[in-house]
Formats: C-alpha cells, sequence, structure tokens
C-alpha cells in the first residue's frame, strides 16, 4: 500500500509539472525545474513513508496498551446479588485484613466500650497483618493515632501511606487494648489474581431488620383520672392532668431469629406534693402538713416483628405483656411529737397516714418506627393502647404486710391510647 501510494503521488505530479508527454500527436512543452520538482517529491514521499511506520508503531503500541487494560481490567458476572470478580491487583500499600463496619452487635459481644473502629472479618495468610500478629475478630481502635470510623475510612488512611512504612495501630481484643506496630507491604507487581464469588450492595440498599438495643422511652399516655383528682382535691391537693400525663423509662430488645425481638420495658410517673392546713380534733385546731406521694407505673415483657423498609426506615408490631398499679401515700404530721403523749396521739386519731393502691394485669398492642440517624443511634417512635385488668374490686390500703379493702372506693381503670418519642441506641 505505502509503495503504491509512493508511485501514485510521484506519477501525479510528474503529470502536472511538465514531463514530456504527447496528447493528439503533439509534444508537451519541456519544464526546465522538472527534476528539482521529482526530487522534491520524492523527499516528500519518504517523509510520507516515514510518517507511516511511525503511526504503525504507535497503533502497535496503543493495541499492547489496550490489551493490557483488558489483561488489568475487572470483570463482573452477576447472579442476582452474587457477583464474581476476577481483577489484577496494581502494586499499593495494603494492612492485608477483611474490613466490616462495626455494629452493636459485635460490640455488644466483644464488650466493646466504645462507637468507633472497624471489625477485622479475616485476614489475609503471609500479609502485613499476619506478621503483625492481628487475628480475625479484633477491632481496630485507630492507625497512625487516628480513630477509625468506619471501614472506607481506613482504606483512605492505609492508601494515603507508602509500602513499607511502619505503622503504629491500636486495636480491642479480649477486653482489652493492644498497640501493634503494622508494616504496610504491597500488592504483587506481576499482578495476581483474586477470583472468587461475594455479596454485596448492587445498587439495592442494604436493608437489615438490626441487633438490638435500648433507650429512653418517654410516653404521653391518656387516661381517665377523675377517680384519682377527686380524692386529690378532697385532700387539698392540686389535681393532675385531665388528658393524661408523661411517663417516662426506658427499654431494650434483641433480635431472636426471623426479625422477631424480645425485650422488655418499664416507664412510670411520680407526684410529690405537699400541703399545709388546719386539722380539727373536736374543738382543737392544728397547723398540720399534709404529704402526697403518688405513683403510676407499667412494664412488662414485650415482643416486637420488624419489617425493613430501607436501610433507614424500619417499621414494626408488637405487644408488650405485663402489669401496671396505682400507689399513693398520704401522711399528715404537725411535726410536734412527745414521748408521753405517743398513746394519746393514737387515740386522738384513727389513722393519720394512709397508703393505698390498685394493681392490674396489662396488655399493650403497639405499632412502632425506627429511623437511623447513626449506625450506632436512632430515633424511636411509638403508638399504641394500653388496657389493663384489676382481678378485685376497688382499692386496696397497705398497713405493714397486710392489705385492707377501702370501702366505696371506685374501680378505678387503667387504660387509654399512649404514644412515645425517644433515643434508641444500637440497632
Amino acid at each position: 500500500m505505502k509503495r503504491y501510494l509512493k508511485i501514485s503521488t510521484l506519477f501525479a505530479v510528474a503529470f502536472f509539472t511538465g514531463i514530456p508527454w504527447t496528447a493528439k500527436g503533439q509534444e508537451a512543452p519541456v519544464n526546465p525545474n522538472s527534476e528539482l520538482i521529482i526530487q522534491h517529491v520524492q523527499t516528500a514521499a519518504a517523509n510520507v513513508e516515514a510518517a507511516a511506520a511511525r503511526v504503525e508503531a504507535e497503533r502497535a503500541r496503543l493495541e499492547e496498551e489496550k490489551s493490557a487494560l483488558k489483561h488489568n481490567a475487572v470483570w463482573i458476572t452477576s447472579a442476582g446479588d452474587s457477583m464474581t470478580i476476577d481483577a489484577t491487583l496494581r502494586s499499593k500499600p495494603k494492612l492485608g485484613v477483611y474490613l466490616s463496619n462495626l455494629n452493636f452487635k459485635d460490640a455488644y459481644e466483644q464488650h466493646y466500650p466504645h462507637n468507633y473502629g472497624v471489625m477485622v472479618s479475616g485476614v489475609v495468610k503471609g500479609g502485613a497483618s499476619e506478621t503483625a500478629g492481628i487475628v480475625e475478630g479484633d477491632i481496630i481502635m485507630t492507625f497512625d493515632s487516628v480513630k477509625v470510623l468506619y471501614d472506607d475510612q481506613l482504606v483512605r488512611l492505609i492508601q494515603s501511606k507508602k509500602i513499607g512504612d511502619a505503622v503504629p495501630i491500636t486495636i480491642f481484643r479480649n477486653e482489652g487494648e493492644q498497640n501493634l506496630t503494622v508494616t504496610l507491604s504491597p500488592s504483587s507487581s506481576s499482578g495476581g489474581t483474586i477470583e472468587g464469588s461475594f455479596t454485596f450492595d448492587t445498587g439495592k440498599e442494604s436493608k437489615s431488620v438490626g441487633y438490638g438495643g435500648g433507650g429512653w422511652t418517654p410516653t404521653w399516655m391518656q387516661l381517665d383520672l377523675s377517680d384519682v383528682n377527686g380524692l386529690l382535691t378532697d385532700l387539698n391537693f392540686d389535681s393532675i392532668g385531665s388528658k393524661g400525663i408523661l411517663l417516662q423509662g426506658g427499654g431494650g430488645h434483641g433480635n431472636v431469629g426471623n426479625g422477631w425481638f424480645l425485650g422488655g420495658q418499664g416507664i412510670g410517673y411520680t407526684l410529690n406534693d405537699n400541703v399545709g392546713m388546719w386539722a380539727h380534733n373536736g374543738a382543737d385546731s392544728t397547723y398540720v402538713t399534709r404529704q402526697l406521694n403518688l405513683n403510676l407505673g407499667i412494664g412488662g415483657v414485650t415482643l416486637d416483628k420488624r419489617f425493613a423498609l430501607s436501610k433507614k426506615l424500619i417499621p414494626s408490631l408488637g405487644i408488650m405483656l405485663g402489669g401496671g398499679s396505682y400507689n399513693l401515700k398520704i401522711t399528715q404530721t404537725d411535726g410536734a411529737y412527745n414521748w408521753s403523749t405517743v398513746n394519746q396521739d393514737f387515740e386522738s386519731t384513727a389513722n393519720s397516714a394512709i397508703e393505698i393502691s390498685r394493681d392490674y394485669i396489662l396488655v399493650q398492642p403497639r405499632v412502632g418506627l425506627l429511623i437511623r440517624v447513626l449506625p450506632w443511634m436512632s430515633i424511636r417512635a411509638e403508638g399504641g393502647y394500653a388496657y389493663g385488668y384489676s382481678w378485685y374490686k376497688g382499692w386496696k390500703a397497705t398497713v405493714g404486710d397486710n392489705k385492707y379493702t377501702v370501702k366505696n372506693s371506685p374501680d378505678t381503670d387503667l387504660q387509654g391510647a399512649t404514644a412515645s418519642l425517644g433515643v434508641w441506641f444500637g440497632f
């Protein structure tokens, strides 16, 4: 092809520059500069041939690079969420470990007290970490004195170093910290091949119902408090919320399999108050202080079923089975006690202190939503309805170890809608 191009070029130039030729029986005039022009054309043709050789060499080089890129490329074949990876490694600093982000279950099982670090899920045989003494199950806490928060951050910290750098790290193992030094090793310069089947994010969000945790659960409960408020106003105390009260406490649960979580919860409301008043004993009047201690509590065993809508939104359905109770203590005193008149004090009043209560068996169906804010912290919202059943009529008075029926006392209900919003630690 190149020879044909050269001959064609020479012919065309000669044709148009006056090389002798005959047309229709006439002799063309001879151009005196024809030989010089032909020399120039020959030189140009030689230059064209040299350029073509350079183009051919460049094409061969590009083909070689293309072949190398194809060899070093990452080939991924997918079957569902399982992907097979065949990749040739380039020479980079390596720690020689497989990593996974630390979750609440890992930290709980190892009694790890911090909210940072990454888990070593495997160690490369003969790699830098195995040489330094790192084993599977270790938690890497710091790398070159920098706290390790998640696996991607640790990879970036490693790649910021050079092959052969000796880096101090801190690990957590057997409920204690250990300081090690790891000398970063290179990957194979000739290209080692990793082949395997791995399950990882393929574009769909990674969903999990979590492992468990616990937190503060302030709960608003709508109650019919008319019976309790009637007694409080009779005793000169202020009534409490007519539309409901805020109970506070906590709860927690753990994953027992298939999205089911078993745990417990306890919440309560406490009111302490006192009032000064004149008490009449026959014709005598004495200024006394009347004190009130009121407690309302509910709690029990919880069972919940979680469903993962997304990585950050996990709704649940559940129930709590347990108990609840009202307890009121009212005391009255003028603060004047005399050894010689103790008997008269008892004779002058039948009851100067009283403790009354009412107990219930309680069931609370509920629906919840966990909103993940951080890997170890969430916001938990919950709504439900608590229903209490008392197996006896009225209220009971407690004196020492004995209980007495309070005559004419009402069958006060313990039931109402509940709503809670609190911080949840764990997942």
